[in-house]
């Protein structure tokens, strides 16, 4: 099937039929939710990394190894479980997957050693993939002029549910100790499992392509679509620098140099939900003026905060508004790829969206244990170089991206 050409034409049109069974704003709200819970899992390791580490005995140089197996986990999990996501009913693929992730986290709650909780960690990562089945599913039962809200809004709860993550770890880590933190994320999957099954409908899936083939088209797709291939290639980098970030503040604020404890990490990360709040406008401007430039403004945001953190790094203040000028970007970056993606043809968006899951969840992954790398040989400047680096490379792409036709921009 010529996917290049096929998508050629729906872009040129740049109109899809508003869809007969609309999500009513209730429902939206509630996947939303979802969404913001269920990535909520891959975050809560990053304000107890020193904490982790010094109970299973996990050396300093390979803490960041934690956050890297999950989200290289996730990464994984996209390319091979979320092409299911068009050939099987959402809701059966959800419950399933659901269900193996809060074992996994259980399992991570009574890990021995380091070993075992790494492995779980990654499994975790493996079947966390709720968060990136229900963005299409949303977005295929919202009509046209609404995806970029929509889409938006699924967005912010899932940057809602990161952050707070860090913040409801990191207190419940210091009183509770973080073997609860996973325990207490395991129920919470279970629960979430009742609302969810009664807001997704069960309905036929939206192909009949066996799983072999779907692989190899999903090969196809990535081959014969550019915009999928820089879409991915550009949210890795961004996705990368915003991982560097959350993982090099963890080490630096438990350092010497400040020494806080798990709990004033996790605070850090509310005064970030700034970036969630500005997620629907980030949305509605991505419907008006087109992605790409929304796009651009974003990362060009996250290569500045990483100027700011640098200079200003020695005080607090210096990091609080770096890390929200960041984020901000960083959310914004998101978005406005996720528009692009998820404009496209209804019958294979499912795998547009799994190429750009890879990539941004791939780079996700090599910067976290990039920045405990880093992180041991040279500590903070080290940190914001290699932020830096990835945010300047993200600017770079979105600058020579292929245009698609209705990107307005």
């Amino acid at each position: 099937m010529d996917h290049r050409r096929a998508i050629a034409a729906r872009l040129e049109g740049c109109v899809m039929p508003a869809p007969a069974d609309a999500l009513s704003r209730r429902s939206i709200s509630m996947l939303a939710v979802a969404c913001g819970l269920a990535v909520a899992n891959a975050n809560y390791a990053q304000p107890l990394l020193v904490d982790i580490g010094g109970s299973l005995d996990l050396p300093g140089s390979t803490l960041g190894l934690i956050p890297a197996l999950t989200q290289l986990g996730v990464s994984v999990g996209i390319a091979f479980l979320l092409p299911l996501g068009d050939v099987m009913p959402v809701r059966r693929l959800l419950t399933v997957t659901i269900i193996i992730q809060a074992v996994s986290l259980l399992g991570m709650s009574l890990a021995p050693d380091g070993s075992t909780f790494l492995v779980f960690s990654l499994l975790v990562g493996f079947f966390g993939i709720t968060s990136y089945v229900l963005p299409p599913y949303a977005t295929l039962r919202t009509p046209p002029a609404e995806r970029g809200r929509v889409t938006a809004l699924l967005a912010q709860g899932v940057i809602v549910g990161m952050l707070l993550a860090r913040s409801v770890s990191g207190v419940i880590g210091l009183h509770a100790g973080w073997r609860t933190v996973y325990a207490l994320a395991a129920i919470a999957m279970m629960v979430l499992l009742v609302p969810l099954r009664r807001t997704v409908r069960s309905e036929p899936p939206v192909s009949s392509v066996r799983y072999p083939a779907l692989m190899r088209s999903l090969a196809e797709v990535f081959r014969t679509v550019p915009v999928a291939r820089w879409s991915a290639l550009c949210q890795a980098l961004a996705t990368g620098s915003f991982t560097t970030l959350w993982v090099g503040i963890t080490l630096y604020m438990q350092s010497a140099a400040f020494g806080w404890h798990s709990d004033g990490v996790g605070a850090l990360a509310l005064i970030g939900a700034a970036a969630a709040v500005c997620a629907p406008f980030v949305g509605g401007f991505a419907d008006r003026r087109g992605p790409r430039r929304s796009l651009l403004t974003a990362l060009m945001a996250v290569l500045l905060s990483w100027g700011v953190l640098a200079a200003f790094g020695h005080s607090v203040a210096g990091i609080v508004v770096g890390m929200i000028v960041l984020d901000l970007g960083a959310t914004a970056a998101d978005i406005s790829n996720r528009t692009v993606i998820f404009s496209l043809r209804p019958e294979i968006r499912t795998r547009l969206a799994t190429i750009y899951m890879i990539g941004k969840f791939g780079g996700a992954g090599v910067m976290a244990w990039l920045t405990g790398v880093v992180w041991s040989v040279g500590g903070w400047p080290s940190v914001c170089g290699l932020g830096a680096a990835s945010a300047g490379l993200a600017v770079v792409t979105a600058a020579l991206r292929v245009r698609p036709a209705c990107d307005g921009g």
